[in-house]
């Protein structure tokens, strides 16, 4: 048997079950800037959106996660963002998507707060100053490794040190005999590059310009023309044409003495 009493208390909850989809309220905290969640926060009518920003001075931005259908409405999945301190309704950032009327059956809130989750993390420990223990042993391999690097450099620039030459050692230059007898025979032998024949030809032609006037100012194949008619030059640079165009291996120092008798005392 029901008595009165829970006859009105099934009618009480009847009534809630009735109600309750019809209205949604729920209220959370978040830190400012951060983003929160809502979930199946329940909206009669048609589907809403978040109303767009026209400036900066909106307090709450709101993202629809997903919107599933209910009884005469739907429920929504929301991220929301705070960007000013304070308890914000969320309905005040909504409208309905095609009356564009804004909504007013929808209780939720957000209470904004400065306080950031890392603000409720335990402070630092302050660090103790500790005495360090005994230095000597990592002093004294300071030390020796520094004398050891030292001992390695002195040896490595004794090393690569070039030893003084002898001061009472005199460099012996070649005189032009000499020079010329290199470069004679290297002729004769077809071994002379266009280098050697430059200074073969300079060589003459320095020996005989005190002989012959006005043979340093003459271009060289004018100098070497006018020395083939010279008595005394004429023997060499007549063989030097000759070889440079006839070489023979078989010709010996011995042979070509005779044709520098004019450069010995040079």
């Amino acid at each position: 048997m029901f008595t009165r009493t829970h006859i009105s208390r099934l009618l009480v909850a009847a009534f809630l079950l009735l109600v309750t989809p019809l209205f949604s309220v729920e209220s959370q905290q978040a830190p400012m800037g951060l983003p929160t969640r809502f979930t199946d926060i329940y909206i009669a009518g048609e589907k809403v959106e978040p109303i767009p920003r026209t400036d900066s001075s909106s307090s709450l931005v709101i993202r629809v996660l997903e919107i599933k259908p209910a009884s005469e409405g739907y429920r929504y999945d929301m991220e929301v963002y705070g960007l000013d301190a304070g308890v914000h309704s969320l309905a005040r950032f909504l409208r309905f998507t095609e009356s564009q009327l804004p909504v007013t059956e929808l209780e939720t809130t957000l209470e904004i707060t400065t306080q950031h989750p890392i603000d409720t993390l335990p402070k630092p420990q302050s660090l103790e100053y500790s005495t360090p223990g005994n230095l000597s042993n990592y002093r004294s391999t300071i030390w020796v490794a520094a004398l050891l690097w030292v001992i390695v450099l002195v040896c490595i620039i004794v090393y690569r040190k070039p030893k003084p030459k002898n001061l009472g050692e005199e460099v012996r230059v070649e005189t032009t005999h000499e020079k010329l007898q290199k470069l004679v025979l290297a002729t004769a032998h077809g071994e002379l590059d266009l280098t050697q024949k430059s200074t073969l030809e300079r060589l003459i032609i320095g020996h005989w310009k005190k002989q012959v006037p006005g043979l340093d100012v003459l271009p060289t194949a004018e100098a070497i023309s006018q020395l083939r008619t010279h008595p005394e030059a004429s023997p060499l640079v007549l063989k030097i044409e000759h070889w440079l165009h006839a070489p023979s291996q078989s010709i010996t120092q011995k042979e070509i003495e005779p044709l520098l008798t004019a450069f010995k005392e040079y």
